[in-house]
């Protein structure tokens, strides 16, 4: 209905998409605060990026507002969407410098930048659990 090729109110089924969008955007700004990880959204849902995930970057990215009015943005790190080529390149552009560890004499590349992305998976469900499953044994298989 949202591509327009099934009859029914295309308007809705975007206005829905949107409002989706905004909730799985909350849901994963909520996951971003516990973790220092990428997201990565996979299965039947991710067939229709196009459609909800410019409001879920709006809300990754969005701000809030302190009851004086002032503004302050929803998450310290910003989100960057993997799929588009230009926030890819910015995400991935080296911002920071190379730094002397203290005690070490060794030098270490860091970006005080936060940062923090997300991705739609084009592997599916079934192929994505069975190359983590892979993995994961040929990890023990090396480990033990």
């Amino acid at each position: 209905i949202a591509d327009g090729i099934k009859a029914g109110n295309r308007e809705a089924a975007l206005k829905a998409f949107q409002v989706m969008g905004e909730h799985l955007g909350d849901a994963m700004a909520n996951l971003i605060t516990l973790t220092d990880g990428l997201i990565v959204l996979g299965g039947g849902i991710a067939g229709a990026a196009r459609y909800f995930m410019p409001s879920v970057m709006e809300s990754l990215n969005g701000r809030f507002d302190y009851p004086s009015g002032d503004p302050m943005t929803r998450l310290i790190q910003r989100v960057y969407n993997l799929d588009d080529t230009g926030q890819r390149h910015a995400f991935l552009a080296r911002t920071g410098r190379e730094i002397k560890v203290p005690g070490s004499g060794r030098i270490q590349y860091y970006d005080d930048q936060p940062k923090s992305a997300v991705g739609i998976s084009r592997l599916g469900a079934s192929r994505a659990i069975a190359l983590g499953a892979y993995s994961f044994a040929l990890h023990k298989l090396n480990t033990e």
